[in-house]
């Protein structure tokens, strides 16, 4: 017989196994839905705290552009640039003009590439709306690694306006990616920790249910059913040890009242004939007198 109808027979067989399934499979069920919604929150919490600091990092690198634009000291630009790339916080650093064109890179790497809403890695926010995108988003970059990238508008200002049109309300881009390989392993490490709590959880409580109802449930049925074996191959004389308030015991109770009942019955049916032929003999004799 395959495994599968083995296993059903067994349920469908078992007292023990029911009551178990019946507390169990409802405690996976909510502890798979928690699970799932907790690793959720904190991917959610995880992107936010790379939200933020992408953006903190954003600012302080505009800060910094911008002195530096001011005096015109494009090497200090290119030279703030490429000690940001030695601190690897980043993957990729560019500073794009309005038309996507990359202006400054670390180590000049990638300086001239026109960079096409239609890549792979622009998609996700460029097929929306304006007003809809996010300016942060997780990516897969060229190399195939998953990362996060922010976009980070540079607006105008009173001093930008010697150089730049003072209608241009955004006279550049600053695109970062940081990688998130590290962080997802940690929620991956997390996530496993729950699940392993989890199931330990789950083999404790079905072992304390299983331990509980056999000696509270599972023997007291497994008494009144052999009781109740007895009883069908004449034994009327059996009766269960009575105690407890509870449903069980007041299913003893009925079934000890129940022999007792029989049990008298039988007595007056083989005491019946006897009686009566005393009962005969009287009148008889009654009758002659």
């Amino acid at each position: 017989m395959p495994l599968r109808f083995q296993v059903i027979n067994y349920v469908n067989s078992s007292l023990r196994a029911k009551i178990s399934l019946g507390v169990i499979l409802p405690l996976i069920i909510f502890l798979g839905i928690f699970s799932v919604i907790e690793n959720n929150r904190q991917k959610e919490i995880v992107l936010h705290n790379l939200s933020s600091s992408a953006s903190r990092s954003a600012r302080v690198i505009e800060n910094r552009l911008r002195h530096e634009m001011l005096e015109s000291d494009f090497l200090g630009v290119q030279s703030f640039i490429d000690s940001m790339d030695d601190a690897e916080e980043f993957s990729v650093i560019y500073l794009l003009d309005t038309s996507g064109k990359v202006i400054f890179a670390p180590n000049q790497q990638g300086v001239g590439t026109q960079l096409n809403y239609t890549e792979p890695g622009c998609i996700p926010c460029h097929r929306l709306d304006p007003d809809a995108r996010s300016n942060s988003v997780i990516v897969i970059a060229d190399d195939g690694q998953r990362v996060f990238r922010s976009m980070y508008p540079i607006r105008n200002s009173s001093e930008c306006s010697k150089c730049h049109d003072p209608n241009q309300e955004i006279i550049g881009l600053l695109l970062t990616d940081m990688p998130v390989a590290s962080v997802e392993t940690a929620l991956k490490v997390s996530f496993s920790e729950n699940l392993f709590w989890w199931v330990g959880m789950i083999l404790i409580t079905a072992l304390t249910i299983n331990f509980s109802m056999n000696s509270l449930v599972i023997q007291r049925f497994q008494s009144l059913a052999q009781a109740l074996k007895g009883f069908g191959k004449g034994h009327h004389d059996i009766r269960l040890e009575s105690g407890g308030l509870d449903e069980i015991a007041q299913l003893g109770e009925s079934f000890n009242e129940m022999g007792r009942l029989i049990e008298i019955e039988e007595t007056e049916t083989k005491n019946y004939p006897m009686n009566y032929e005393i009962k005969t003999y009287s009148a008889v004799n009654y009758s002659n007198t």
